[in-house]
């Protein structure tokens, strides 16, 4: 009965496998967002923007969303500072499979707040 019992827990552990790996999961992109206006009174709560960027390794894109539209614009810069991709909303999507290995940054810009981040490739 151990016997039975060992061999099925075997055989689970190894068509569950093959499943785990179907599904990939994005890189969350760490963004720093500092307001560009001056506070105003004494007590002022701290910037809050429901704003995340993913990149999927898979499918060599990366996707801002935000909770609803917001006007801003991203850019994407190379090592060199130059801009290799733009788009004028959020949310949006780029596809980097054009890029070359190395380092970017991405940068998010509203009238009031910039959010920048930094993408490593390594197709």
């Amino acid at each position: 009965m151990t016997r039975i019992i060992l061999l099925l827990t075997i055989l689970f552990g190894f068509t569950l496998s093959p499943l785990a790996d179907e599904g990939s999961t994005p890189t969350i992109i760490e963004l720093s967002i500092r307001g560009s206006g001056t506070p105003q009174g004494r007590h002022r709560m701290p910037m809050s923007i429901d704003l995340e960027a993913y990149y999927y390794d898979d499918a060599n894109s990366l996707v801002i969303v935000a909770n609803g539209d917001i006007d801003a614009s991203v850019a994407i810069y190379n090592q060199s500072d130059l801009m290799v991709d733009y788009s004028s909303t959020v949310p949006t999507s780029f596809d980097l499979s054009c890029l070359p290995a190395g380092t970017y940054t991405v940068v998010i810009e509203h009238d009031s707040w910039v959010a920048t981040g930094e993408l490593y490739l390594t197709h």
